[in-house]
């Protein structure tokens, strides 16, 4: 059985869910609302019944594997090992909650691709609970609910040392947004309806920071507030989230970006105002603060926040349609290249997946497998004492998931080349429509003798690296490319590129134009 579980991204409210959970103590505390999306990445495994262990072969979404953990399915062992804590913690506490339960057998689990980003505010640990857990419901048809494997999947991570709250389980419910109450021990769940398409840019901020030591920090100021610090954590993640958290329920209901960015910028002051304090070292997070007010970026984004547990993890961001968002992705990259944000999926549409074949084999790369009936193939690597590598390669165009694959895949490279996913881009794209090139011409063939037309010779940026162009243009263009020639002026022009022998070509040129200087 094969088994996918997605991350979850926390638009607005975080930690009021553990926050809320205190009304069972303190009931001078405030509700807790949080309002939820699923991730398009998460975690994929086949898994099988095993009668006397559990087996967890990992991978992480930089493409490494790690050596398996086998336990036996016994009580004492699974719960120390969660209470250990470390990576394989989460799925021993897990099972430890099943096997107190409902006296199930043991579990092996292939997590053979993880492309959720692992201690950036996306909940991964939640969704490896919450895939365990469904491992369990299915294979020994226990008929639980999706909110059954939630709560025990909730139960599995807090037999860790992990501080979580029942939000982060929310990624049972897949990709569907989803607005959570949070009263001591009741939660109330609401499935809400978007009317119209919201686009958002997510970005790994190429940080760190240590989410036990926020919860731990924030935790100490419930549930009775001792301190002018503790008061303030408590009113932010009460009446204050709670007012914004639910006028974005209204906005995302209604398609309104702007108001979203809007609620976004808002909350993120008010955090940094009454939460910040609180765990400074952690919470400061100068790279994302750096992002949010980087002033390129302002045309093209109605506002953004922290993610998660809030630090220098991931920040999202919410723009008007696909072409801001495409603008900021590129102003991300050209600024912060750290960051690494690397979204477009119209240009990653158009890799060609017999080209990174080639790239693989050329590289010492080896198949070993097909799966969804051809529709992708897992290639590995092993390179001296490293950990071995893993890449899931797209075969079909029409996957759904196509771009987001051919992203993990750069991601991979990237770290096994030690190069740049924009250099290993630029190396895969075959042909790329309605590509606009600035630049400069470098050459002028001898017009055609019937008419005035011939090739010219670009020098223009693909992917942040400039390569000749080649193009043929005809009448009024030609004279134009002329004078920019003559007078060494900027260019740009419209097409779609190819490339063919190792050179680009840019078909059906259109809008040809010199750039004047102001």
């Amino acid at each position: 059985m094969r088994i996918f579980v997605t991350g979850r991204l926390c638009l607005f409210g975080e930690h009021s869910d553990w926050a809320g959970e205190y009304r069972r103590i303190n009931p001078q505390i405030e509700k807790g609302y949080t309002l939820i999306v699923g991730t398009n990445q998460g975690i994929y495994a086949s898994v099988k019944p095993n009668s006397t262990e559990l087996i967890i072969r990992p991978s992480l979404n930089d493409g490494r594997h790690y050596e398996p953990l086998r336990l036996p399915m016994e009580s004492n062992t699974l719960l120390c090992v969660a209470q250990k804590g470390g990576f394989f913690s989460y799925a021993a506490g897990t099972a430890y909650q099943f096997l107190t339960r409902y006296g199930v057998g043991g579990l092996e689990v292939d997590n053979y691709l993880t492309d959720l980003p692992i201690q950036k505010g996306l909940s991964s640990s939640a969704a490896f609970c919450v895939l365990i857990a469904r491992a369990f419901n299915h294979l020994y048809d226990l008929k639980m609910t999706i909110r059954e494997e939630m709560e025990l999947a909730y139960l599995g991570e807090r037999t860790t040392p992990s501080l979580c709250g029942r939000m982060d389980q929310a990624c049972a419910y897949g990709n569907r947004p989803i607005l959570m109450i949070f009263d001591g021990e009741q939660i109330d769940i609401r499935e809400l309806t978007v009317s119209k398409d919201l686009f958002f840019v997510i970005v790994d901020l190429g940080g760190s920071k240590d989410t036990q030591e926020i919860l731990r920090r924030l935790n100490e100021c419930y549930p009775i507030a001792t301190n002018p610090i503790g008061q303030n954590v408590q009113k932010y993640l009460g009446s204050i989230s709670a007012e914004i958290t639910q006028a974005a329920v209204e906005a995302i209901q209604l398609g309104d970006a702007q108001l979203l960015g809007a609620l976004m910028t808002k909350a993120q002051a008010e955090f940094d105002q009454y939460v910040v304090p609180a765990c400074p070292e952690e919470l400061t997070a100068k790279k994302l603060h750096l992002l949010l007010n980087h002033e390129p970026l302002s045309p093209y984004i109605f506002g953004g926040k922290g993610v998660g547990s809030q630090g220098d993890g991931t920040a999202q961001l919410i723009v008007n349609d696909k072409e801001s968002q495409t603008k900021a992705i590129e102003i991300i990259q050209r600024d912060f290249p750290q960051m690494q944000a690397f979204k477009d999926s119209q240009i990653l549409k158009t890799v060609n997946p017999e080209v990174i074949q080639t790239h693989l084999q050329a590289t010492g790369w080896q198949e070993t497998g097909r799966i969804y009936n051809d529709a992708g193939a897992i290639w590995r690597l092993k390179k001296d004492a490293d950990p071995e590598y893993e890449i899931l390669l797209p075969l079909q165009h029409d996957l759904g998931d196509y771009a987001e694959r051919i992203s993990d895949i750069l991601k991979t490279l990237s770290a096994v080349e030690n190069r740049s996913q924009v250099d290993i881009l630029s190396e895969f794209i075959t042909n790329y429509p309605n590509f606009t090139v600035l630049g400069v011409v470098m050459q002028i063939a001898t017009p055609s003798i019937d008419k005035l037309s011939g090739e010219i010779t670009l020098l223009g940026a693909i992917f942040e690296r400039l390569q000749e162009i080649k193009t043929s243009l005809a009448d009024h263009d030609y004279i134009l490319a002329i004078k920019a020639y003559q007078e060494r002026l900027p260019i740009h022009c419209t097409g779609d590129l190819v490339k063919v022998d190792n050179h680009f070509i840019l078909r059906n040129p259109q809008n040809f134009q010199i750039d004047i200087p102001k």
